[in-house]
């Protein structure tokens, strides 16, 4: 990719973080990337403006924050394994 293509990407990239949506680029733009091994791609990322899934995670982390302090987890965990892997490396 030359150096123009590069500075007219990087400044939309700048624009989209001071204004939150990119612009779109021009069928010319698009055509060049493609052509130059690129494809577009949509990302889906969670909404943290979103108050239930802000709860969903404060719960989350809370459990295994607790889970982390729990000794009686760990030690169930332990002799899980122990039992689990015992024998395998007999033939």
């Amino acid at each position: 990719m030359n150096k123009a293509w590069k500075a007219r990407i990087i400044a939309a990239i700048q624009e989209e973080a001071i204004v939150g949506r990119p612009r779109e680029l021009t069928a010319e733009e698009r055509r060049q990337l493609i052509s130059e091994g690129y494809r577009p791609v949509e990302m889906w990322v969670p909404d943290l403006s979103d108050p239930q899934l802000l709860a969903k995670a404060d719960a989350e982390a809370k459990r295994i924050a607790k889970a982390d302090q729990d000794e009686d987890i760990l030690d169930w965990i332990e002799a899980v394994q122990k039992d689990m892997w015992e024998g395998e490396d007999r033939t």
